[in-house]
């Protein structure tokens, strides 16, 4: 095969490689915060409700799920993002295990923007590669 046909071949598939991977990427990070959102919006059900022993056990089934991420979570988006969710999740169980209603909504809802916010940033569109 002559050289001139090898280097846009070899950049194409290159190309495809890359789409693939940011899609791959972007579909394990979309499945992970949709399960979390699922998990945080039962928690404030039952923290509206004043049902604290569900309340704690829900949390603690979203901290099990988490900790199963964070085996490739960090690979796949910035540590930082990582360390503000564990954060949030720290406060979270505190304030329910101390059933303060109202900061554990109030922390709640900051989880849930931290969560909806990563795969909007991790989606590869011309807005954030730029």
């Amino acid at each position: 095969m002559p050289k001139n046909v090898m280097v846009p071949l070899g950049l194409i598939l290159l190309l495809l490689f890359l789409l693939f991977f940011c899609w791959g990427n972007y579909y394990i990070i979309k499945k992970d915060t949709d399960f979390l959102i699922t998990y945080t919006d039962r928690l404030q059900n039952s923290i509206n409700n004043n049902a604290w022993q569900e309340a704690h056990e829900l949390y603690q089934d979203t901290e099990k799920k988490w900790e199963e991420m964070l085996n490739y979570w960090p690979i796949l988006i910035h540590h930082q993002e990582v360390d503000r969710i564990e954060e949030s999740l720290v406060k979270l169980k505190s304030y329910i295990q101390y059933q303060e209603n109202s900061h554990a909504l109030a922390e709640l809802l900051t989880l849930v923007q931290l969560i909806q916010h990563i795969p909007q940033k991790e989606i590869l569109i011309l807005k954030n590669i730029f």
